[in-house]
């Protein structure tokens, strides 16, 4: 819907100025980057047509960065906290389209041109969490068993992602990572049993 610039919010809030539109076909996921002015779209793959991830900058419609996805499903966005990155985590599939991998795309947000750095990983991805204002990342992973459950931490270096250590877990119930608010410390987490394991 269109505003006129005279529709109430509330009892004296209006909106102002005329709106803003642009067209992206085919979106699956939206997201709005937590510092600035920019949209993350993703438009699913369809047919011959390849998925792709579009950078936006608002109100300028400016597009910052494009990546293609070939052979893609299950795309999910994750923001650092300050807008420093963004990550977007595909299911490449095989050519078969039988078996899929987990793959990290990382959007370096603040280097010229946005360039992107890739990491495979092995299994499957339980949970992904950005260190609060800082350049860290940890997963849990588990592999295609159900087995072998880990916690992986890497960082983005000057060379770009580099993997600082993993800790392979004695309990498989741990789901969720939350970083303390200035980061240093997580806390592993059981979502459903109630289990917690502070790191």
């Amino acid at each position: 819907d269109k505003f006129n610039g005279k529709e109430k919010l509330g009892k004296d809030e209006k909106i102002k100025g005329e709106p803003l539109s642009f067209k992206e076909q085919g979106i699956e996921g939206f997201s709005w980057s937590p510092k600035d002015n920019i949209v993350a779209v993703w438009q699913e793959p369809k047919g011959d047509v390849p998925g792709r991830l579009v950078l936006t900058e608002l109100p300028s419609r400016r597009q910052l960065q494009v990546r293609t996805q070939f052979q893609v499903r299950d795309a999910t966005q994750y923001w650092q906290s300050e807008g420093d990155y963004l990550a977007l985590m595909v299911t490449r599939m095989s050519k078969s389209g039988k078996s899929g991998k987990c793959a990290l795309e990382i959007f370096n947000m603040r280097k010229r041109d946005i360039p992107v750095d890739t990491l495979a990983v092995d299994g499957e991805v339980k949970h992904f969490a950005w260190e609060p204002r800082g350049n860290r990342f940890a997963m849990l992973t588990q592999d295609e068993n159900g087995r072998d459950n880990k916690v992986q931490f890497f960082v983005m270096g000057k060379t770009g992602i580099e993997k600082m250590f993993d800790y392979t877990l004695a309990a498989t119930c741990f789901n969720h990572i939350s970083w303390g608010p200035y980061g240093t410390h997580f806390v592993l987490s059981a979502m459903g049993s109630g289990e917690m394991q502070f790191c």
